[in-house]
């Protein structure tokens, strides 16, 4: 698996969490945001199959799941970590 690969999964694991947690469906992310997200979108990329989403994307889902900023971040910073630059 490659690291492109193994990022997208590891968004996509998040995305879906955070919607099961929430109990929200597929359709009702959907109902929400209309064209902005389609159901069909939103699920390639919690199988890890689309490019990752936007950062306003990632943050809007939060919102809609009930996710503080605070956690968002949090979220991001595993899926990101700090790298130290090279000498």
């Amino acid at each position: 698996m490659t690291e492109t690969e193994k990022l997208r999964a590891s968004i996509g694991r998040e995305l879906r969490g955070w919607r099961t947690a929430s109990g929200k469906s597929l359709r009702d992310v959907e109902a929400d945001f209309g064209k902005k997200l389609n159901k069909s979108h939103l699920s390639q990329l919690e199988n890890g199959k689309a490019p990752s989403p936007r950062l306003e994307t990632f943050y809007d889902l939060a919102r809609f799941y009930g996710i503080s900023l605070h956690r968002t971040v949090e979220s991001l910073a595993m899926i990101f970590p700090p790298t130290t630059p090279e000498d």
